[in-house]
């Protein structure tokens, strides 16, 4: 086998070649566990020394030889350590059992494995030195991995079907000891992008992929331009083979640590595109090897800013790394220009300052009217983009920004040229191009489906992206306009110190005002660049609330699957989520949380019981003798905060229904000739005067002639209770309090010969010689 000095080197494995021999129902294998070199960065670069397995008589590979049998097989595997140290391996066994066992080898010597294969799905088998966990293994004994696959009866590898295992390799420790991740090594079957393999498929072709993270980290991986099926899920142990009703569509599907996951997807439409891990951290330029590692300052540059000097027509090839890959599909026929009438958006790459400098912020702007947005104005996140399902949409994107920049429209059904990659999208002679500075691009949409999308830079992720480079997308149904009050939108994201935001903040939002019984819809996104566990979720009063799963990934769910569940979910990076919530009065939180359960950000929703109309009538009346109830107009709310007619009288008396965004109860009835003091009184509270001042500026206008006064006696009624205290069922109001006035403009102690001072059980004069002199009758006074 070929060495480098004294080590063999290690192979790349495209999981393509199955191991051992198989006769008989038997699967006879002989591995081999060594330590050699190991070129992740190309034969032509430094080696790093770590352990793998190796089929006997065989070069050790990166990763393991590929175990593949039918279901039912009896499988024999050996195990020679000709490591130094005892080895532990894990995964040679049954799975339909409490405990599986572990092989652990002497340093030198052989164990050997035997089992059944009971269970079809996809597997693997993993190794480490002995009192190593799978969580831990960084360094030497990380790459000690390899797939297993059981075939269902009658299966068998199907056409454009590939196995890939993601591992994870260390060089060092910081000074400290912990991990250092910046030097670090992601790959897909033993090598990193741009190293991986490229595939080449025909429109239409059923693409099938078995994914193995046998990494200690978590991946969100993410398909540009398609929707995947999830055919199964599963870990070392079990893997739940999903039958068609169960499978679900998405762009993005998170792998935690020892997770497996096998996909399908019909690549459709023609050109090139990505499928690749969207924390992003795990895509930055790979780190070099032995003499090539960069210092750790460089390091850290090179991750957060990119290369300033590199060429954008080729960034993804270039400045990109890690676990990704790519494929081009063949086109049909010549392409088909898009014609007739198309929506235009015009949206502009923002910049707020116009020099290279490390604390310089971006965003995406949207056009509103015929002005141009200030050429430095930022926000965060970017505007929200609107679309329409079925309408031909031309987004116009202008850069101002003094950097190449490109737009991936995420989860959005779009043409390769448009889809933002830059050295990977479009045709053969005709790539996609950067966005330079000064310079535009026309990406061209037809939205097949309506959902919630997001968008973001495809260029110097971690900078641009940190920085403010970052929005959403909903594709509405055609005609149907935003509609704020009930369509929320939260997107979490990250900051310029690399702190995970929700809507480009953090801490507690002012509290939103919702309506009992009214249908809201929830749009949660992540597209931060580090946050793969963060959870969403709305407690009422302390407690789990609960909402309805409408949709992931922009895609509707089946019905059968929108379910309802307790509101809390995980929304990994890339990933939406909408769902629906109908809340009842009460206090809820709506929250966004990382992994570990820290808070991030929170909003409160205050619901406020808004009565049907017929109940606000009913109870605004009730301060008013029988004999007048009839006949009173009633003034209303069909919203929170609007006050309008419900219903129109006869007798001249006004009565007001309970305001649903007050606490206490409170009800009051007055004859028509006070309507313009009252309403005046209401006009000045909603522009925000209050206090005393509400009276001065009514009484001034009285003296002025602009509020007219009554100049016969006025009566007032009014009913008052604490919170909860009407009773809808029985129209009654519970330890309430009546109030009875008769208004008296200008009346004064002489021309009534009642005193200006309170006294149980007698009227008196309140705001005696004013505009709203009143008479005052307190019941039990």
């Amino acid at each position: 086998m070929p060495r480098t000095g004294t080590l063999p080197v290690i192979e790349w494995n495209d999981n393509r070649t199955v191991a051992g021999r198989l006769a008989g129902g038997t699967l006879t294998v002989s591995l081999e566990v060594v330590q050699g070199a190991w070129h992740p960065l190309g034969p032509d670069r430094p080696a790093g020394e770590v352990l793998a397995f190796a089929e006997s008589g065989h070069t050790p590979s990166n990763p393991g030889p590929l175990l593949r049998m039918p279901l039912g097989t009896n499988v024999r595997v050996s195990v020679t350590n000709r490591h130094s140290k005892p080895i532990v391996v894990h995964g040679l066994t049954s799975r339909r059992t409490a405990v599986m066992d572990s092989l652990v080898i002497p340093a030198g010597e052989q164990r050997e494995a035997r089992f059944t294969a009971d269970a079809d799905g996809t597997y693997y088998y993993w190794a480490a030195e002995l009192g190593t966990a799978f969580s831990d293994r960084y360094y030497l004994d990380s790459q000690l991995n390899g797939a297993m696959v059981v075939d269902p009866p009658g299966g068998g590898a199907r056409a454009n079907e590939r196995i890939f295992v993601i591992s994870l390799w260390l060089q060092s420790r910081l000074k400290n000891g912990d991990p250092n991740f910046d030097q670090g090594h992601l790959t897909i079957n033993g090598r990193p992008w741009p190293l991986t393999e490229r595939f080449t498929f025909n429109q239409g072709d059923s693409v099938h992929w078995r994914w193995v993270n046998a990494s200690a980290d978590v991946h969100p991986l993410h398909l540009h331009g398609f929707y995947f099926r999830v055919e199964s899920r599963g870990d070392e142990q079990r893997d739940t083979v999903y039958w068609a009703g169960q499978q679900r569509m998405g762009v993005t599907e998170r792998l935690l640590e020892g997770e497996t996951m096998a996909l399908a997807f019909a690549p459709d439409r023609p050109g090139g595109w990505v499928f690749h891990c969207h924390l992003n951290f795990h895509v930055t330029p790979n780190a070099g090897v032995g003499p090539d590692t960069l210092a750790t300052h460089d390091r850290e540059n090179e991750v957060v800013n990119g290369h300033v000097g590199h060429d954008p027509a080729h960034h993804v090839e270039q400045m990109m790394g890690g676990l990704m890959l790519a494929f081009y599909v063949k086109p049909v026929g010549p392409p088909v220009a898009a014609s007739g009438d198309r929506r235009t958006i015009r949206l502009f790459v923002q910049s707020d300052s116009s020099e290279r400098n490390p604390t310089r912020r971006f965003a995406y702007v949207v056009q509103e009217g015929d002005r141009e947005p200030a050429p430095d104005s930022v926000r965060s996140p970017g505007s929200p983009l609107i679309l329409h399902r079925g309408e031909p949409t031309t987004v116009w994107v202008i850069n101002r920004s003094p950097e190449p920049t490109q737009v991936h429209w995420h989860g959005l059904e779009i043409q390769s040229p448009f889809d933002g990659v830059v050295g990977v999208g479009g045709f053969s002679g005709s790539p996609t191009p950067p966005i330079m500075p000064q310079d535009s691009f026309q990406m061209r949409v037809t939205p097949p489906r309506s959902g919630s999308f997001m968008y973001h830079t495809h260029i110097n992720d971690v900078r641009q992206q940190s920085r403010g480079l970052w929005g959403p997308i909903l594709v509405l149904e055609p005609g149907q306009s935003w509609d704020r009050e009930h369509d929320l939108v939260y997107q979490a994201g990250s900051s310029p110190d690399f702190d995970r935001t929700l809507n480009g903040r953090q801490g507690a939002f002012e509290p939103l005002r919702l309506r009992a019984g009214q249908t809201y819809r929830i749009r949660m996104m992540n597209v931060t660049l580090d946050g793969p566990n963060l959870t969403y979720g709305l407690q009422r009063d302390g407690s789990p609330a609960r909402w309805k799963l409408l949709a992931r990934d922009g895609n509707d769910l089946p019905e059968y699957q929108q379910v309802e569940e307790f509101a809390k979910h995980s929304v990994s990076i890339g990933q939406t989520m909408d769902v629906e919530f109908k809340p009842v009065a009460g206090n809820y939180q709506f929250e966004l949380r990382r992994g570990d359960g820290q808070l991030i950000a929170s909003q409160k929703f205050q619901v406020l019981d808004l009565l049907a109309e017929g109940q606000q009538v009913a109870s605004a009346v009730l301060p008013l003798p029988e004999s007048l109830r009839a006949g009173a107009t009633v003034l209303g709310y069909r919203e929170p905060g609007k006050l309008v007619e419900l219903r129109k009288g006869t007798n001249g008396m006004i009565c007001l229904a309970d305001d649903p965004e007050a606490p206490a109860f409170h009800v009051a009835c007055y004859q028509a000739s006070m309507e313009p003091f009252m309403a005046r009184g209401r006009e000045l509270r909603a522009s925000g005067v209050t206090g005393d001042q509400v009276d001065t500026v009514r009484f001034r206008e009285v003296q002025e002639g602009k509020i007219k006064m009554p100049t016969d006696p006025a009566a007032l009624w009014q009913t008052s209770g604490p919170a909860g205290s009407y009773d809808p069922v029985a129209n009654e109001v519970k330890g309430g309090q009546s109030l009875y006035v008769v208004y008296l403009p200008f009346a004064t102690e002489a021309t009534t010969g009642l005193s200006a001072t309170p006294a149980a059980g007698i009227p008196w004069l309140m705001f005696p010689g004013t505009p709203k002199a009143h008479i005052m009758f307190i019941p039990g006074m």
